[in-house]
C-alpha cells in the first residue's frame, strides 16, 4: 500500500516569488490590502507568508499534521501529484499566534467547521478554487 507525500513549505511575500504565487491564488485585490514594510531593506515590499500545501506524490492519505493549517484527518486516495491543495496567507507576529489573512481551497478538499470559525474570528476571508482569486 502506497501513501500520499504531502508536504508543508513556505515563502516570504517580501521575494519575487512569494509575491507572484500569492496573487495566482488569492488576486491582486487581497495581496495588495496587505500591509507593508516601512523602514530597512525591505522598506515598500509586502510583509507576511504564503504557505501552502503541495501533494508530492499520490495514494492513500493518512492524515496531514500541520501548524499553519491544524491537524487534517485522512480524506482516501490522493491523485492530484504536483498541486497545491490549500494556501494561506499569514503575517507573522513576535510572541503571539500568526495573523490568518486568507485560506485558498482546492475543489474537493473539506475544511473542518472549527478552522473555518478560528480564521473567521481572526478576520480571515476562505477562497475555494471554483470561485476564482
Amino acid at each position: 500500500m502506497t501513501y500520499a507525500v504531502i508536504e508543508e513549505r513556505s515563502a516570504w511575500l517580501s521575494t519575487e516569488f512569494g509575491e507572484t504565487l500569492a496573487r495566482k491564488y488569492f488576486g491582486d485585490k487581497v495581496v495588495d490590502e496587505l500591509p507593508r514594510y516601512v523602514r530597512g531593506k525591505r522598506k515598500g515590499q509586502i510583509k507576511g507568508e504564503f504557505n501552502w500545501l503541495k501533494v508530492e506524490s499520490g495514494g492513500w492519505v493518512r492524515g496531514v499534521c500541520s501548524d499553519v493549517f491544524g491537524d487534517i484527518d485522512g480524506w482516501g486516495v490522493e491523485r492530484r501529484k504536483g498541486k497545491i491543495i490549500r494556501a494561506m496567507l499569514t503575517i507573522p507576529n513576535w510572541g503571539a499566534p500568526d495573523q490568518r489573512i486568507a485560506l485558498f481551497v482546492r475543489k474537493g478538499t473539506e475544511v473542518d467547521w472549527r478552522f473555518k470559525n478560528e480564521l473567521k474570528a481572526d478576520g480571515g476571508i476562505i477562497i475555494y478554487e471554483n470561485e476564482g482569486a
